[in-house]
């Protein structure tokens, strides 16, 4: 137990340095993997409008066991992510809990399982999965570390995904999320479009770098906004009194 401890918070240590969502995502699934004696490990994240999506996936068979269940609505994962904080599954075949989706996953070579949810203030944000290929895989895993090493986890993948999105877009939305992510919206258009003005003042300002001031123009060229290379001091102001005193001349 205190190892266990000790590897998690040598984990937590190391995920607090990563920088980006899907680096600290597949930090969190292959660390979770070896340290609970798991053949595959995954993430079950809540998107937009409650919809499931497996990220961080060990192996391309969590990503197709997980499809199954967001497909039939049913399974561990599925359970994890909306009702329980810790599920554990130790004979898929012959668990009464999934009728259509344990025989399947049992297909695939899975046979027993433990998730366990995955929250950020206060609300879920996914699930924590490990899979096995053995019956009774996971009977002796301590659910308690579990619960443990996923509010770590949370934690870190919070911290990323918020450095990844500062404005929060791409949380998932609930049933009162709407008018907030319309101002999160709205900050972030109001961000892009104060870091355009100020590159468009900058470009601005380099291109009338060369601009000479009014007040040092002779009377006569006042009218010259620039100076241009190739043209004398008030050339350009006497061209624009005769385009003016040509238009004037016109019936």
């Amino acid at each position: 137990m205190a190892e266990h401890n000790e590897i998690v918070s040598a984990v937590v240590r190391e995920l607090s340095s990563i920088r980006g969502l899907k680096p600290s995502i597949e930090k969190v699934t292959e660390s979770a993997r070896l340290l609970f004696d798991a053949d595959q490990a995954g993430i079950t994240l809540i998107r937009a409008r409650g919809e499931l999506e497996t990220v961080g996936p060990t192996h391309e068979i969590v990503t197709e066991v997980d499809s199954l269940q967001y497909e039939l609505g049913q399974g561990p994962c599925v359970d994890a992510v909306t009702e329980q904080h810790v599920v554990t599954a130790h004979d898929l075949d012959s668990d009464p809990r999934w009728p259509e989706w344990g025989p399947r996953a049992c297909g695939l070579g899975i046979q027993s399982i433990l998730a366990a949810d995955l929250q950020a203030d206060g609300r879920r944000i996914g699930a924590l999965n490990l899979y096995g290929s053995r019956v009774n895989q996971f009977k002796d895993t301590d659910a308690g570390l579990v619960l443990s090493f996923s509010a770590h986890a949370s934690a870190a993948l919070a911290a990323a995904r918020t450095h990844a999105d500062p404005f929060g877009l791409l949380q998932p939305l609930g049933r009162h999320d709407l008018d907030r992510n319309a101002r999160r919206l709205g900050r972030a258009f109001l961000f892009v479009a104060d870091r355009a003005h100020a590159r468009t003042l900058s470009s601005l300002n380099a291109s009338f770098s060369a601009t000479l001031s009014i007040e040092s123009l002779t009377p006569r060229s006042r009218n010259c906004v620039t100076a241009r290379p190739g043209y004398p001091q008030g050339s350009m102001a006497r061209k624009g009194e005769r385009s003016i005193s040509t238009l004037k001349a016109r019936p």
